[in-house]
């Protein structure tokens, strides 16, 4: 896992904007019903704890998904690889840049998380005030549909 460079922030940033209608520039943002051909809308019905967390990591490693982005819009995003352990709630205090770092934890928890296979051909996005999970990408809706009883949440009806 590493951070991304301003770069590299700017440019997938840029692309989310763009490809999702992401808005940041509004007090609250939003993500608008976009036409992915192949995306899925869950609704989350309740908080996610380590134990889903740990499901979401699995479930990645296991429909061959190898890296991502993990893009907060409040805070740093980064590049890594779905084979590590990151521990649920991960965070540090940058002395270099005198900042705390959180890593996003896959449910939405107050701020918009999106996570982005590098290829950028699947991935989900997940909006903290509607409690909403949006997958996008044969696997992972296959994987999170399989799973979304462990992970307490159900389709979201149109």
């Amino acid at each position: 896992m590493r951070l991304l460079t301003d770069e590299e922030n700017n440019t997938i940033w840029e692309y989310v904007e763009s490809e999702f209608s992401f808005i940041t520039r509004k007090s609250k943002p939003i993500i608008p019903l976009w036409e992915k051909p192949l995306h899925k809308v869950f609704h989350l019905k309740s908080c996610w704890q380590e134990e889903q967390e740990k499901i979401v990591g699995e479930l990645l490693r296991r429909s061959g998904v190898t890296e991502m982005y993990a893009l907060d819009w409040q805070h740093d995003c980064f590049l890594f690889s779905t084979e590590e352990d990151i521990p649920y709630w991960l965070h540090w205090y940058d002395l270099e840049r005198e900042v705390m770092v959180y890593f996003p934890s896959y449910y939405p928890n107050g701020d918009y998380h999106f996570f982005l296979s590098t290829d950028l051909s699947e991935g989900f996005l997940g909006h903290p005030w509607r409690h909403e999970l949006c997958v996008f990408g044969n696997r992972l809706i296959q994987a999170f549909d399989e799973h979304k009883q462990e992970l307490d949440m159900e389709d979201l009806q149109p």
